[in-house]
């Protein structure tokens, strides 16, 4: 998945190499600015992804979250900050439907069958 944030910075989610990534304006030198997850390996902690799907990005580009779908069933909160140097400074601040995957029998209140795709109504403070 591709999105584009209003500053034109690009973000991608790669669902085989279980990362999410953010590159300046227009793909900039094509280095990252942000990198999250790990090459190849999945999880469901706080540093890994399970096949992401998607990123909404917040108008002021301060935060975004991110859709960890096909096994993980969740959405994650990020706050982000530029430091001084231009390092970019990523903070979990919440998530939730994790562990409500697939082939989840009980699916408790709350959760997710495989969220694919997200979008932002900021004008309502609601993530779709």
């Amino acid at each position: 998945m591709i999105t584009v944030d209003s500053q034109n910075n690009i973000w991608l989610t790669d669902v085989a190499l279980h990362q999410v990534f953010k590159f300046p304006p227009y793909g900039g030198d094509h280095k990252p600015l942000i990198t999250l997850g790990e090459r190849f390996v999945p999880g469901s902690d706080d540093s890994h992804y399970c096949k992401p799907t998607s990123v909404a990005v917040s108008q002021d580009t301060r935060s975004f979250f991110v859709s960890d779908g096909y096994c993980n069933s969740r959405v994650i909160k990020y706050g982000v900050t530029v430091d001084s140097r231009g390092a970019h400074i990523v903070k979990k601040i919440t998530e939730w439907g994790k562990g409500a995957g697939p082939f989840t029998i009980n699916k408790g209140p709350n959760s997710f069958n495989i969220p694919h795709g997200l979008a932002l109504a900021e004008d309502k403070n609601e993530v779709c």
